[in-house]
């Protein structure tokens, strides 16, 4: 059963999600729970790789409007850097 509360703020979250600042928090959050997560010493190897995506996230944190070129680079390059990781970890045993 729900609180008042909680059926009140309803509408706003919903509001919120489908608004682009949702869609920033959404990222952050995913962002710092993969960081400070149990994934935390996987992710730190692949971070030297990403220097586009850490670019678009200082954009991001900036306002500045995100380069969608530079998105996709930084996506390429978590794949990429991804991918070599469980390659990797699958060859060394």
């Amino acid at each position: 059963m729900s609180s008042p509360a909680t059926a009140a703020c309803s509408p706003v979250r919903r509001t919120v999600e489908n608004h682009h600042l949702g869609f920033q928090l959404a990222i952050r959050h995913g962002c710092y729970r993969a960081f400070y997560g149990r994934r935390r010493p996987k992710i730190e190897r692949l971070m030297p790789r990403l220097t586009e995506l850490f670019k678009v996230g200082v954009q991001d944190f900036a306002g500045v409007p995100l380069s969608k070129l530079a998105l996709v680079r930084g996506a390429g390059q978590f794949l990429a850097a991804f991918a070599r990781a469980k390659l990797g970890n699958r060859w060394l045993g």
